[in-house]
């Protein structure tokens, strides 16, 4: 049974950091291509417009890189914590309701979610500001 639970519970910390990083690189990614474009068009006539279009698109990568980086730490951390609250419950020596998440996981992955959204954001404006060159 603890064999089981224990499986378990790497499986779905490993799906959750796998979801996580899969969103966080295609931000990164859609960043990196606005960053290549406006960087681009800075050779354009109005260089001075490019160049403020750079500086979301960069904002937004660096953003999103460091997210990577924390939701990749945060799910290893949080998998060590389950694997001991599990082990801790299986032995007798824990309750069942120590199984249960803490507020303090639920307020980090809010921080991280709200940093890619800003990630998100970044690319928008971006993108208004070089279809403001273009156009």
């Amino acid at each position: 049974m603890q064999q089981m639970l224990q499986g378990l519970s790497g499986m779905l910390t490993q799906a959750i950091m796998d979801w996580g990083l899969e969103v966080v690189k295609h931000v990164a990614i859609i960043n990196a291509a606005g960053l290549a474009g406006a960087t681009a068009l800075a050779a354009a006539p109005s260089k001075a417009e490019a160049i403020v279009a750079v500086t979301p698109f960069l904002v937004g990568l660096l953003l999103a890189v460091v997210v990577m980086g924390v939701i990749f730490l945060f799910s290893f951390f949080i998998g060590l914590w389950y694997q001991h609250r599990l082990s801790r419950f299986m032995f007798g020596v824990g309750r069942a309701s120590s199984l249960r998440p803490s507020k303090w996981v639920f307020f980090a992955m809010a921080i991280q979610w709200l940093a890619v959204a800003a990630a998100i954001a970044a690319f928008t404006i971006g993108m208004v500001r070089l279809i403001g060159v273009v156009g």
